[in-house]
């Protein structure tokens, strides 16, 4: 996971993160425990979720613009996200659904 999110790839990162946003939601509470003791790793999305993006951007073929708001959401899900993050309507989400545009017509839905 470290390597997707230090990649600067969007898309690697992309993965990972939304994989973390899964695990969050599954409500494990070992695996959330596990989660929080991967300092680097909660580090690391913390990290893109600060990235000032401008809301025009949002939308760039790169999709980094969706890959912050992923990470805020993920930040969020661990209680690391007050403050900027807390309070702002997230670009793709709707009641936990995230779609990526980025993969054309491949759906990628939090809650099914």
């Amino acid at each position: 996971m470290t390597r997707f999110l230090d990649s600067g790839d969007s898309t690697f990162q992309h993965i990972a993160i939304w994989t973390l946003v899964q695990l969050l939601e599954s409500e494990d509470e070992k695996l959330i425990a596990l989660i929080h003791k991967a300092e680097n790793v909660v580090k690391m999305v913390q990290s893109i979720a600060d990235k000032n993006v401008e809301s025009d951007d949002e939308e760039t073929e790169d999709g980094e613009g969706e890959v912050v708001a992923l990470a805020r959401r993920a930040c969020e899900l661990m209680g690391k996200g007050p403050g900027k993050h807390q309070g702002r309507q997230e670009s793709g989400f709707n009641d936990g659904r995230f779609i990526h545009r980025m993969y054309g017509n491949i759906a990628y839905t939090c809650h099914g």
